[in-house]
């Protein structure tokens, strides 16, 4: 590397957080505009240094909401986490001192509220139950798929988009 790279390293907040078993990288891009490709996100996902779920960034604050953008390790934006969205409320919540927190997300408002000391409550906002807006690669009944893993103990899956398909 070499010294203007590690100068413009520096400006950058980065935290790295973990709500309910799921792994975050989160970038704060407030201040400072840092260009993340596709490959630079696949690049930092491949290197294994810090296994990560999922890559966000906090961008710059549109009035009374957050802004953050939500990436998978392949790169590809998704349109909403509610853990990820967790920890961004959580860390705005620190710097704002404040237990109400809004964040946008590509397609929708995540509410946010800090219930304890650690323990933040979000808003998913409405699910998506048709099978083109999971999306799904071809038309089934949503309410009941066959899963060979669940079947015998559970019976039948149940598939629901929040924002990044479950």
């Amino acid at each position: 590397m070499n010294k203007d790279t590690n100068r413009n390293m520096a400006l950058i907040n980065a935290y790295i957080m973990d709500g309910l078993g799921n792994n975050f990288i989160i970038i704060d891009r407030r201040l400072n505009s840092l260009e993340l490709s596709k490959n630079k996100i696949t690049d930092l996902s491949n290197k294994k240094v810090y296994p990560f779920d999922q890559l966000i960034t906090l961008e710059k604050t549109n009035g009374n909401f957050y802004p953050i953008k939500i990436f998978n390790p392949d790169g590809i934006e998704v349109s909403a986490c509610g853990n990820g969205a967790r920890c961004v409320a959580y860390l705005i919540s620190q710097e704002n001192n404040q237990n109400k927190v809004s964040i946008k997300t590509a397609e929708r408002i995540l509410d946010a509220e800090i219930v304890g000391e650690k323990n933040v409550k979000i808003n998913m906002g409405k699910a998506k139950f048709n099978w083109n807006e999971i999306p799904l690669s071809r038309e089934i009944n949503t309410e009941r798929v066959d899963i060979d893993l669940v079947k015998s103990d559970f019976g039948y899956g149940f598939c629901l988009n929040v924002g990044n398909p479950h």
